[in-house]
């Protein structure tokens, strides 16, 4: 059995997804600074991460399928 190789997707995928995790304790940890405009700041840092996660996620489905040719 060989081992599989990380391609181009795969890479950006788990990186995408170690950045959108990031950002959900950056999100957790604003609830405890004290700063103006915390709540734009909050909801963007939340809306960005989830935006990487879900990218994150399609690339790493597409990138999990392997061609049957023969």
């Amino acid at each position: 059995m060989t081992k599989g190789k990380l391609g181009g997707k795969k890479i950006l995928g788990f990186t995408l997804m170690g950045l959108g995790i990031l950002s959900w304790i950056i999100f957790l940890l604003l609830s405890f600074s004290d700063f103006p405009d915390k709540a734009a700041t909050a909801i963007l840092v939340l809306i960005t991460g989830e935006v990487l996660f879900i990218i994150s996620i399609i690339l790493l489905k597409n990138a999990g399928k392997v061609s049957n040719n023969r």
